[in-house]
């Protein structure tokens, strides 16, 4: 396990992380947008940038469709 340190606001990174998908057979990072809930807590500008900070440190290839998504509500098998 490694630590790693990335300032965000306040909220959960399982709905700030970017979720994982296989395309073309390489694994991409799906950076959807976050809005803090529909803006119900602020800030959130750090919470939001979580994706893009982790991508860069850890050189994924990102994606980002343009679309507000919380990542925890997302059920997959």
């Amino acid at each position: 396990i490694n630590f790693i340190e990335i300032a965000i606001d306040d909220s959960w990174a399982r709905d700030t992380m970017p979720l994982f998908v296989e395309a073309n057979a390489r694994i991409q990072a799906v950076d959807w947008d976050f809005n803090c809930w529909g803006e119900k807590f602020t800030p959130y500008d750090k919470d939001a940038k979580l994706g893009k900070n982790l991508a860069r440190k850890f050189n994924w290839n990102l994606v980002h469709p343009g679309m507000v998504l919380e990542g925890g509500s997302v059920h997959t098998n």
